[in-house]
């Protein structure tokens, strides 16, 4: 159960900043979960600045997907800085710092 996952993982609740465009940091992004091993993309909205990635490894192959789906947030700040961020929801799945790691090195290139 979620609750279960709060309790032996703990939240990957923090916000990285970066100083680049909306734009720029969305295909960043999206290009980090396309080589993120183990996840696969499952939905994006730009519009929304939403990256949806699922994965492959851990969870349940038959159970519910929404138990693997991690969504990713980026907002614009300003016109040069923009926030990445995981949805509360998807912040306790297992997996997450290696996709939070993958965006750091992606967007630090």
């Amino acid at each position: 159960s979620q609750d279960t996952a709060k309790a032996i993982f703990p939240a990957r609740d923090e916000v990285l900043i970066f100083h680049k465009a909306v734009d720029y940091t969305y295909l960043r992004v999206l290009d980090a979960v396309l080589n993120t091993p183990y996840w696969t993309l499952y939905e994006t909205d730009k519009r929304e600045g939403l990256i949806r990635a699922y994965n492959e490894k851990w969870g349940d192959p038959y159970g519910p997907m929404e138990q693997r789906i991690a969504t990713i947030r980026i907002k614009r700040l300003t016109r040069d800085r923009t926030a990445v961020e995981l949805d509360p929801a998807s912040q306790t799945l297992i997996g997450v710092d290696d996709l939070m790691k993958s965006i750091k090195e992606f967007m630090n290139r």
